[in-house]
């Protein structure tokens, strides 16, 4: 079923014909990457961050932990409504932010993770701290602070004069299908974390927008793969739920629930190419995304995600792949060059507007007591504490420059996008061996996306674009064919 629904909507060849939504939309990247950029360091956060944006990427994912933030222990007087109440710290989020705005990034800030005192009764021994029946109304008032404060006119506590900088873009918990982040996902056999999730994102939507009302707010961000045992709910499954759809696209009759929302999330982690697909018919990988979209597009026709606009934009706010080296269960290199644009063009396609990819720098390498696939080795940087002695991977350009070039019929068809997101002209050429021949001139549009048909007789070799001197890495003719890989390497 879900092959048979990508061919309907993409064509017979799966990354040759993007869907026609796609066709008229930007496809921003940016990274999520807390280690790098909520630095105590100011001086290393706001390196790493020059380079994200030197790399060609607009938007930072910065998580806000509420249980950092708030106090530990409620304050008989606090008021969390009020972002300059003394019991909050505020700190390095703070810093992190004027960092973003010193370098031209526009920031996301994702809110999780309640302080003890907002958390339910009748905790599981199991249970992570600050995800067990988190408050939606003292949540609903961290986040009116969260607006409040960066609303582009609250006084810099460290500047007097100035102001901290105007965050635009707000979401309301992560991965909630996802146990490590929200409990409990079941009781008795029945699900509840759709529930709790629905009010928390409720709550916490209308309490940015009555201090922010030209704000965005995000939902979703759900992990890609269902669990037995109700672990981890299967993505389509907890949206089902948490939207009253039935698995025909149809409302559930009788259940009347909604979200708040205006724009979905998505991290659709694949343990295999730009292609693959989740093992069940609920998960959400990166080639599952065509069936997110028709989700989220039979919700939106039956009003059961509310937000500014009838159609809901769709963000995928982490995805990345280990590499190898240095993780030795990671991607090899000379595939991740590939993938990389084969990923960032499937995004693309299925409607992603916006992409922030999971680490700048890698995690340090994998030991006894910490190993490989506990850390995320998929920066485009290798490890290192100095960002001025940061060596860049080879899979670097790919992320900068994404090109993508497969066979057909007629030809060959190309997609991409400019190092700069910026018009312009793209020479396509080609490599058969001996020197490099060009083959048409493209025109980037004004997100700095290119892409059409080639027409030539050419079957084999590399394609590569060029764009103001600078080349994207060569695309190879000769199909790879998928693999298992798991993302996180080890």
């Amino acid at each position: 079923m879900k092959k048979l629904l990508l061919a309907l909507l993409i064509g017979s060849c799966a990354f040759c014909l993007p869907t026609s939504f796609a066709a008229a939309q930007p496809f921003h990247t940016g990274y999520v990457d807390n280690a790098a950029f909520y630095n105590v360091s100011p001086t290393v956060g706001h390196e790493w961050m020059k380079k994200a944006r030197t790399n060609g990427t607009g938007f930072v994912r910065l998580n806000v932990y509420w249980d950092t933030i708030a106090p530990s222990v409620r304050p008989e007087n606090f008021d969390p409504t009020d972002p300059a109440d003394p019991a909050y710290d505020w700190g390095l989020l703070d810093q992190a932010l004027k960092s973003a705005r010193a370098n031209r990034l526009t920031p996301m800030l994702m809110a999780f993770l309640a302080p003890s005192w907002a958390e339910g009764p009748n905790r599981h021994p199991d249970a992570r701290m600050g995800t067990w029946k988190p408050d939606p109304a003292e949540f609903a008032k961290f986040g009116k602070a969260l607006a409040r404060r960066y609303n582009g006119t609250f006084p810099d506590p460290t500047s007097p004069g100035s102001t901290l900088p105007k965050v635009r873009y707000f979401q309301g918990w992560n991965e909630p299908n996802l146990s490590l982040y929200l409990n409990p996902q079941a009781s008795n056999g029945k699900l509840t974390s759709p529930e709790i999730f629905r009010q928390l994102q409720n709550r916490f939507y209308s309490a940015v927008k009555s201090v922010a009302p030209r704000a965005r707010v995000l939902a979703g961000g759900m992990a890609p793969i269902g669990r037995p045992n109700n672990v981890v709910i299967a993505p389509l499954r907890f949206m089902r739920r948490l939207t009253c759809m039935k698995p025909n696209g149809k409302p559930q009759p009788g259940c009347h629930g909604f979200v708040r929302a205006d724009i979905w999330d998505a991290h659709p982690f694949t343990s295999g190419g730009p292609s693959h697909e989740g093992p069940g018919k609920d998960d959400v990988s990166l080639g599952d995304l065509p069936e997110l979209r028709e989700a989220l597009s039979n919700a939106d026709r039956f009003n059961r995600i509310r937000g500014v606009n009838r159609r809901t934009a769709l963000w995928a706010t982490e995805f990345s792949w280990d590499t190898k080296p240095p993780d030795p269960g990671g991607l090899p290199m000379w595939l991740a060059k590939r993938w990389v644009s084969e990923a960032m063009f499937k995004m693309w396609s299925s409607g992603v507007s916006v992409f922030t990819w999971l680490s700048i720098v890698d995690a340090p390498n994998g030991t006894t007591q910490i190993p490989w696939g506990d850390g995320a080795q998929s920066g485009f940087y290798f490890y290192t504490k100095n960002p001025f002695k940061a060596r860049a991977k080879p899979s670097l350009q790919a992320f900068r420059f994404p090109f993508v070039a497969f066979k057909r019929r007629q030809g060959v068809y190309v997609w991409g996008r400019t190092p700069t997101s910026r018009s312009g002209r793209v020479v396509i050429r080609v490599n058969r061996g001996r020197g490099w021949w060009t083959l048409k001139t493209l025109k980037a549009d004004r997100f700095g996306i290119f892409r059409g048909l080639v027409r030539t007789n050419v079957k084999r070799g590399r394609v590569r674009a060029v764009y103001r001197r600078e080349s994207s890495i060569p695309f190879s003719l000769k199909r790879v064919p998928d693999r298992y890989v798991r993302p996180f390497g080890g």
